[in-house]
């Protein structure tokens, strides 16, 4: 979109929404007299709405509410009931009229209430403001959800414990600032003695006894992961960062050459966790250790290392000729095939195969029992030719296998102890450095300054950021008394600094945004604009343009807008707008019955990658709205390639490929994750489905079921198919009328199984006596349906056309979406009335989804509190 043509358009769009002054809108009496009132009238009025009066108090908050469903009942045609005589199109389109006029000219848009940060917009603040690693601890509260979001500020309250967690933050953020005075601990070095009971005892560091006296710490493989291939002690970690002296005695066991064995020391961190790759961690040093078997094990090699507090030290054999990373398949089967070029092994094997209950230890002494026996055929022709490649399944299992065995026949390097003495001399760790650095920065150069003119100079510039906007008058006095006064108490300054960023931080300057009426100033809004787009307070240049009073322009609002965009922190607006929007965020908790696949949490990252990937592409590229219904690409890797049956895509990595724009699969209504989000992991339920598109799609937000009417079980026995029971659902008068909208939809998706899997049929599961469960085909699967306009959509495929072909419905549902995540609030008619004529002026310059958000964000609904 040409940006001059766009701004008019825009500009179009706020001069046409403006209230029109002079023009008279009433309440169409002489309509409701005749088809409403008889029922919506008198001293009992069904269902509570009384619609006599013609004088509505539009003060009262209850009011447009009731009067938006007036008119959405008129305007689809529930009320009047079927049975009851109904007017002419004519009189339904002009009581339409009046009643979009009256709440037009007395809905203003707005009405967001006091905005808390929520918890990723209050971390990134926080990290941005003050310049420190911070994420909020496990016992902060969760912010609820409203309106399908998390950072609505109806939602946000401030509860108690919330409080509390905020000031016992607010003081573990100023200590990383300013640290409280430690007092000076004197350091004596202490020596510890590590047997192999004081290691850790993992997949590699197994306890083998040698020479019937001698117990050592066997390590076999050079895995990448460190859980798989080193160990470390358990009893030992540095309690100050400072240099540390080792005494390793370590020696060969059965070595196959006369290479030395290469015994590299790292350093690691508990808190890293025992699966994080070796190639990662900080190499201390590396020894040498002679293949030589040495009678006792007695073989002392003396290091020095520099630790740093937390930390100890974890051993790993770099030159192992045993072992392979996580992605070296074709070196896995390598080393296998040398394994088992000894037929009686690989015979073994073959008699064996594939058991997933089999230990390691387990597998290796039935290996042994094989070879040893004489039940092996020897003459079997597979032992000509070894495979190029195994079955993910026996590959692993073979190697833990020949792990085993290692340790028991060799190649081996054995740990017998471990002196540590230390520290002997303390050192400055980088985390120190920093901390260092982070003061430094924070306070400047005194340069002579008063107390008062220096706690000023140091704390200006951070309570305009904590506050993202100019300090009032005697706002900065009232923070640099507070610090002042506690130093005058006999702190020191430092201290009175931090007692002053803490009150910051617990102030509603800080926790909370957007306190003025009506419009929102120039810094109002580029807080709305960045909190929107990066969950993050503004940045420099659009502080420098809310300071300069230009980012209330159009122009300079939607370049900014452009600007945060193209940001790689606009990768967290794709990951919480779409997390939200289209429910990934329930994806962790839904697990898929292991009857339909073996589901794992690399398959779960692939399909909601594939989806954040897809969104990602759309917004770079500022595709068109129809993209999301009916793309011609997707994102797959091998693992959610086969729920779509794509046999063609190879390897983990995430790879754009080409799809039919009219096919089953892609889109949002195509893709496993949504599939996945709107069934339950077991099976499908088309209300379910049908509601998600309706609410998230459609823009439309069905009532709550009827109390007193029982949900809608599938039968599992296939006897009933879900089908005819929601036919019979339908009976009930209550229950029709809505699921007439809802039902056809949900239908729609129904070929979908619960991991987004085509299906014509559906499955009935029986259990065998041996425990194995058979799965056969059961009832068809009998997709789509009438939606209310008449139109017959049969599956997934006439639903996607239907909405390309009506794309302003999606367009519409869209930018409510957007501006309800970007102003925390739930819209009201006006709103909903702004979006409809911002949907439709994107979509005269080509409906491209970037576009979109730039126009919501220059909408009046958007610029106002």
């Amino acid at each position: 979109m040409q940006a001059r043509g766009f701004y008019l358009v825009v500009a179009g769009i706020l001069a046409a929404l403006a209230p029109a002054r002079g023009q008279r809108a009433e309440i169409p009496t002489s309509f409701l007299r005749s088809h409403c009132i008889v029922c919506h009238g008198g001293t009992s009025p069904e269902a509570d709405l009384n619609l006599e009066s013609t004088s509505p108090d539009w003060s009262r908050p209850s009011t447009p509410h009731l009067w938006e469903k007036v008119l959405g009942a008129i305007e689809d045609g529930r009320m009047p009931p079927a049975d009851a005589a109904q007017p002419t199109h004519r009189e339904r389109d002009k009581a339409v009229e009046q009643l979009h006029n009256v709440l037009k000219n007395n809905v203003r848009p707005g009405g967001t209430v006091l905005r808390r940060l929520n918890r990723i917009e209050y971390e990134n603040t926080i990290r941005d403001v003050l310049k420190v690693p911070f994420t909020a601890p496990p016992s902060f509260p969760a912010d609820a959800e409203l309106h399908g979001f998390d950072n609505v500020g109806e939602g946000l309250i401030l509860s108690p414990p919330l409080m509390e967690q905020y000031f016992l933050v607010a003081t573990n953020v100023a200590d990383l600032v300013i640290p409280p005075l430690s007092p000076k601990v004197e350091v004596h070095a202490e020596t510890v003695t590590l047997k192999p009971d004081d290691f850790s005892v993992n997949f590699e560091g197994s306890k083998v006894q040698r020479q019937q006296t001698d117990t050592v710490l066997r390590l076999v493989t050079k895995n990448e992961v460190l859980v798989r291939s080193s160990t470390w002690p358990t009893r030992f970690e540095a309690q100050y960062s400072g240099e540390y002296s080792l005494t390793i005695n370590a020696s060969a066991f059965k070595p196959v050459d006369d290479k030395p064995l290469k015994l590299r020391l790292l350093a690691h961190k508990s808190t890293s966790g025992s699966f994080t790759s070796v190639y990662t961690l900080r190499k201390l040093g590396e020894l040498e250790i002679p293949a030589t078997e040495i009678a006792g094990g007695k073989s002392l090699h003396k290091l020095t290392v520099e630790l740093n507090k937390g930390e100890t030290v974890a051993f790993y054999w770099a030159n192992s000729p045993f072992g392979w990373d996580r992605n070296s398949r074709d070196e896995a089967a390598r080393q296998l095939r040398v394994r088992l070029a000894e037929p009686a092994k690989y015979a073994a094997w073959l008699k064996m195969g594939f058991d997933r209950g089999r230990t390691p230890a387990g597998g290796w002494k039935q290996m042994k029992e094989l070879i040893n026996g004489d039940t092996l055929d020897l003459r079997d022709p597979r032992l000509k030719t070894l495979p190029k490649r195994f079955p993910a399944t026996d590959q692993n299992q073979l190697m833990w296998l020949f792990e085993v065995m290692h340790h028991e026949v060799g190649p081996a390097l054995d740990i017998h102890s471990v002196v540590v003495t230390g520290p002997t001399r303390l050192i400055e760790d980088k985390e120190a450095r920093q901390q260092r650095t982070r003061t430094t920065d924070f306070l400047g150069e005194r340069d002579g300054r008063s107390d008062h003119e220096y706690a000023t100079a140091i704390l200006t510039p951070f309570l305009e950021a904590a506050f993202r906007r100019p300090l009032a008058a005697g706002q900065i006095e009232k923070y640099v008394h507070v610090a002042l006064q506690h130093h005058a108490e006999g702190h020191r300054f430092e201290d009175g600094i931090h007692l002053a960023i803490r009150a910051a931080l617990c102030s509603p300057g800080f926790l909370y945004r957007g306190t003025t009426e009506g419009r929102l100033d120039d810094f109002d809004l580029a807080s709305r604009l960045s909190y929107f787009l990066w969950s993050a307070p503004p940045d420099a240049a659009l502080r420098k343009s809310a300071a300069a009073g230009e980012l209330s322009h159009p122009k300079v609002l939607a370049e900014h807008t452009r600007r945060l965009l193209k940001d790689r922190r606009a990768s967290r607006f794709l990951m919480s707008f779409v997390d939200q929007w289209l429910d990934l965020k329930l994806l962790p908790e839904i697990m898929p019955d292991p009857r339909l696949l073996k589901f794992t949490d690399k398959d779960l990252r692939a399909v909601t990658e594939e989806t954040r990937l897809f969104v990602e592409e759309i917004l770079r590229e500022n595709h068109s709205l129809e993209t999301f219904i009916s793309p011609d690409f997707t994102y797959l890797n091998v693992r959610n390639a086969r729920l779509y049956g794509r046999q063609d895509i190879k390897g983990e990595a995430m790879q754009r490929v080409s799809l039919r724009k009219d096919g089953r699969f892609g889109g949002i209504l195509g893709q496993a994750s949504v599939m996945m989000a709107t069934a339950n992991g077991v099976d499908t339920q088309p209300v379910l489905r049908g509601v998600w598109l309706l609410e998230n799609i459609f823009g439309q937000t069905p009532p709550p079921p009827p109390s007193g009417v029982p949900a809608i079980e599938p039968d599992t026995s296939g006897a009933t198919s879900i089908r005819e029971q929601l036919t019979r659902h339908q009976a009930d008068v209550s229950c029709a009328q809505c699921h007439r909208r809802i039902d056809p939809l949900g239908f729609a998706l129904e070929n979908f199984d619960p991991v987004g899997r085509w299906r014509n049929n559906y499955p009935i599961y029986q259990k065998q006596s041996d425990g194995k469960v058979l799965t056969r085909s059961g009832p068809k699967v009998v997709s789509g349906g009438q939606l209310p306009d008449g139109t017959i959509v049969r599956d997934v495929t006439d639903l996607k056309q239907y909405l390309v072909t009506n794309i302003e419905l999606f367009g519409i549902c869209l930018a409510g979406k957007l501006l309800v995540y970007g102003t925390g609030r739930k819209m009201n008619y006006a709103d909903r009335s702004i979006m409809q004529e911002v949907s439709s002026a994107v979509r005269l310059q080509g409906n491209g989804f970037r576009d979109l958000i730039v126009a919501v964000v220059l909408s009046e609904s958007f610029r106002t509190k």
